[in-house]
């Protein structure tokens, strides 16, 4: 297991005390969950930087990396719209965002034994995401609309861009019969 797998599966657990600190109500807790999230955000960096560092890019990785992220935005959506009145739309566009990159993934992993990386616009949609979950938690009003706004934006953005390379890379894959 290398170190950016094991930041990943961190990333991923760390949902837990983030959830328990937001149920708790306090003001000091919600803090708390803010710092974690904090931490959550420093994995999903530093996990592509060890990666890269001491070349352990593999398929786990590849699998792992964005699934954290998934896992992580996709339980606290739902739990902010439960406790925090996050936007119900707001998340379902998240969550739906998500559903259809693991849907086009599944496909080209079970076609080409590959799986589609993460791109950086990808990486900014999340880090918006997590950011406009983070004010949500700490309440920060005059910054909800705007991040809401901003997230939508960028997940259409790479919702087309995803499926611009699932294409292309579909493409890639049919070979004409001669």
């Amino acid at each position: 297991m290398s170190i950016a797998n094991i930041l990943s599966i961190i990333r991923a657990l760390l949902v837990i005390p983030v959830i328990y600190f937001l149920n708790r109500g306090y003001f000091i807790d919600y803090l708390i969950a803010f710092c974690l999230i904090v931490a959550a955000v420093l994995t999903d960096y530093f996990d592509g930087y060890f990666a890269r560092r001491f070349k352990q890019i593999s398929i786990t990785g590849k699998v792992l990396d964005p699934l954290a992220d998934k896992i992580f935005i996709g339980v606290i959506v739902v739990f902010l719209v439960i406790k925090r009145n996050f936007p119900i739309w707001f998340a379902s566009l998240i969550i739906g965002r998500d559903l259809i990159i693991c849907i086009f993934n599944s496909i080209f992993i079970k076609k080409r034994g590959q799986v589609i990386q993460s791109n950086i616009i990808g990486k900014i949609t999340i880090n918006i995401l997590v950011s406009s979950a983070g004010v949500y938690i700490i309440d920060w009003d005059f910054m909800k609309l705007p991040l809401v706004y901003l997230g939508t934006f960028f997940i259409i953005l790479s919702l087309i861009s995803y499926g611009r390379l699932f294409l292309r890379l579909q493409k890639d894959t049919v070979k004409p019969k001669v």
